[in-house]
């Protein structure tokens, strides 16, 4: 990809304008992003696919009440 030969530090949160399917988290467990967060919902495979690889995504990121999939108490302990 692009970003792999011209970025100088490698990517860290992919940001999504809708919804993120299996087909999109298989693509950021693939690329090895520790973090998504999208517009819309997650589909359960999304989901599943991103706890068995330790991704934290959230969903509904524009929203008062977002979801969040994946390793976030690292995130918290960090902030």
């Amino acid at each position: 990809m692009w970003i792999h030969h011209h970025a100088s530090a490698p990517p860290s949160v992919l940001l999504l304008s809708g919804r993120c399917g299996w087909d999109l988290m298989a693509k950021v467990v693939r690329l090895g992003l520790p973090q998504v967060a999208c517009v819309g919902a997650m589909s359960n495979q999304a989901a599943k696919l991103a706890r068995d690889h330790g991704v934290l995504v959230m969903g509904f990121a524009l929203g008062d009440n977002p979801q969040f999939v994946g390793p976030w108490t690292d995130v918290v302990a960090k902030a």
